[in-house]
């Protein structure tokens, strides 16, 4: 396999092989894109999410291209779950270089007088708490080598846009924003470069859940996916380029940034 491709396959970031990286939501949507792009780009890639089938199956197809996967079962929200997760990729591989935390559920979509606060509550742990809980054990190995990169999948709302629904799940990527403020604040000095991504739609299956809903509800019908001025999602491989930048060498001019991907067309590009 050849060092990472990125569109027209062009060899970017060679600086990424052999690096041991934690996917976290590894196995569908974003979260496979990026564990196919690492795992060409020569990293070995932990494939960590809740169900071990599906990391497990998309670590097979990855090993018969010749890359390095793991299968990880992995609740972001149980301290116990990532501290075993960090104990068998250190046993097989060494300690973590890099951390994507990119798993994610859109939860509810319902109005916020109407919202279940239990419901905000599993949001939270999974979106916030989550990436918090994984920093907390990743960083020690990270600090005491003097090395590493997180990029957080963080989301936000343009001006003109707003989605209805959905405050649980916006006010929790808002909370991770900063935190990757704070996060790369207090580790920039061990050469630990944190950053968060804002991929704007994709073509996910949590994309097609928010559609099942507009489609089923006269309130909330066009409010997610804009219908009226079209769709703006794009497959989530377009947004691998933005997250390889950000784990490699490349990027070590930042840290604590929100790179924003926008595309009112067809057009990709990075807003910095």
């Amino acid at each position: 396999m050849s060092a990472a491709s990125c569109p027209g396959d062009k060899i970017l970031y060679p600086d990424l092989k052999n690096k041991v990286a934690v996917i976290t939501g590894g196995h569908s949507g974003l979260g496979k894109a990026i564990s196919e792009a690492l795992a060409k780009a020569g990293s070995k890639v932990v494939i960590a999410a809740r169900s071990l089938e599906k990391c497990a199956s998309l670590a097979n197809q990855i090993k018969v291209i010749g890359g390095e996967a793991v299968p990880i079962s992995l609740d972001v929200t149980d301290p116990a779950s990532i501290e075993e997760m960090i104990n068998q990729v250190k046993d097989r591989w060494g300690p973590i270089d890099l951390l994507v935390n990119n798993a994610g559920i859109q939860g509810k979509i319902d109005w916020i007088v109407n919202y279940d606060p239990s419901e905000w509550d599993r949001i939270m742990a999974v979106l916030l708490k989550g990436p918090f809980l994984c920093c907390r054990a990743v960083l020690p190995d990270m600090i005491g080598r003097r090395s590493g990169k997180v990029v957080n999948v963080a989301a936000g709302v343009s001006d003109e846009r707003v989605d209805y629904g959905v405050a649980a799940y916006y006010a929790a990527k808002a909370g991770l924003i900063n935190f990757t403020r704070q996060c790369a604040a207090e580790t920039k000095r061990y050469g630990i470069y944190v950053n968060a991504i804002d991929p704007a739609g994709l073509e996910t299956a949590m994309t097609d859940q928010i559609r099942a809903v507009e489609r089923g509800s006269s309130e909330f019908s066009g409010t997610q996916t804009n219908s009226g001025r079209g769709l703006r999602l794009r497959k989530p491989e377009a947004i691998v380029p933005m997250v390889l930048f950000l784990l490699s060498t490349t990027s070590n001019m930042m840290t604590g940034r929100l790179l924003q991907a926008s595309s009112p067309d067809d057009v990709q590009y990075l807003q910095l």
